[in-house]
């Protein structure tokens, strides 16, 4: 008798993390002194890469907060600044859920 005795159950669950990559997302325009703006996507912070005027900034020049999605930046006046970055949406979220009982 191959079959089972009692409830057998399996359950399948598929999570799916939504990712990709931007590059020059435009993010402001530099005034000199310290700036703020959320990013469209949570970065991947070793992925990062700040310019003003499609000129890489030095780390010395900006930070980001992952937890906030945000972007504090020093940039020279009128230049635009834009964000090149992977990102990787969080939470993950439930795309596929299957039950199987055999009773």
């Amino acid at each position: 008798n191959t079959d089972p005795k009692g409830s057998v159950s399996a359950i399948r669950i598929d999570l799916i993390q939504k990712k990709g990559t931007v590059n020059g997302e435009m993010v402001g325009t530099g005034t000199g002194v310290l700036q703020s703006f959320i990013l469209k996507h949570k970065a991947k912070i070793e992925t990062l890469v700040i310019k003003a005027a499609n000129n890489p900034l030095e780390q010395a020049n900006w930070t980001y907060k992952d937890k906030t999605n945000t972007l504090f930046v020093t940039a020279p006046l009128g230049t635009a600044i834009t964000a090149d970055y992977d990102w990787a949406a969080d939470p993950v979220y439930l795309d596929n859920f299957a039950c199987v009982w055999n009773e």
